[in-house]
């Protein structure tokens, strides 16, 4: 559906080719009019090409906004997509220079493999000693990854939400998360990557045509699973943290 709808509005071409076959095919398409299709290169893999989007639909095209915003929005596509997908290789360029790329992970399977296509997403820096999260409940599996409560960015920019391997936004998850950390030094906010797996009816991605926001059909009970195990986890870390000793005749504030 969406790579239909990104051929209505662009000059398109797909080449894609089995693993195992001999050769590949391409389809090239203008405005959502094919073209023409026929052999190519037997290269494994899909590629898309999407050029001169909105090219003839200059109503939609006033609503871009600067080229920079706009490859922020891709970029930040990417990583989501990324981050559902470790067995997936990833590779974004922009104006021929190599924005983001990302390896196939040893397992692909994405709770086993979360947190080293994290650490790839984020950066080392970020990703380091965030603390692994895991739950199951019936019906519900988590995984989560959430930064220590000493070591918060100032950014919320880092907090991703998935069901089922779907990039969501929900006010119930993020109040939930907040609430397990409660009381924050001001202008820091926690890192979050949760990968949920839930029955299909337990949740409705109906609720707005993006497909982003959902609804969950115990709203109560997905805050209290989240909270419940973040404050719990956070609890944990701070018991082990190492006992510091001041030095003979220093004074403790």
């Amino acid at each position: 559906e969406a790579l239909y709808a990104a051929a209505a509005v662009s000059k398109i071409v797909i080449t894609s080719a089995t693993r195992e076959s001999k050769a590949g095919w391409r389809v090239t398409a203008n405005g959502g009019k094919v073209q023409s299709s026929g052999p190519a290169p037997a290269v494994p893999g899909t590629t898309i090409l999407v050029k001169e989007l909105f090219f003839n639909t200059p109503a939609r095209l006033e609503f871009l906004k600067s080229d920079g915003s706009e490859r922020a929005k891709l970029a930040a596509v990417v990583e989501e997509a990324a981050l559902a997908n470790p067995g997936v290789r990833f590779t974004y360029k922009s104006e021929n220079r190599l924005v983001l790329h990302f390896e196939p992970e040893k397992s692909g399977e994405v709770f086993q493999d979360l947190d080293l296509r994290a650490s790839a997403v984020l950066g080392d820096d970020l990703a380091g000693g965030l603390l692994p999260i895991d739950g199951e409940r019936p019906g519900i599996r988590v995984r989560m990854l959430v930064s220590p409560q000493a070591k918060m960015p100032s950014s919320r920019n880092f907090q991703y939400f998935f069901i089922n391997k779907r990039p969501i936004s929900s006010r119930i998850l993020q109040q939930a998360l907040y609430k397990a950390y409660g009381e924050r030094p001001s202008g820091k906010h926690p890192v979050c990557v949760a990968m949920f797996e839930l029955n299909p009816d337990a949740f409705d991605v109906n609720v707005h045509p993006g497909k982003r926001e959902i609804r969950f059909k115990d709203d109560g009970a997905m805050f209290g699973l989240v909270s419940g195990l973040i404050a719990s986890t956070l609890a944990r870390a701070k018991a082990a943290e190492p006992i510091t000793v001041a030095p003979d005749g220093a004074s403790i504030a």
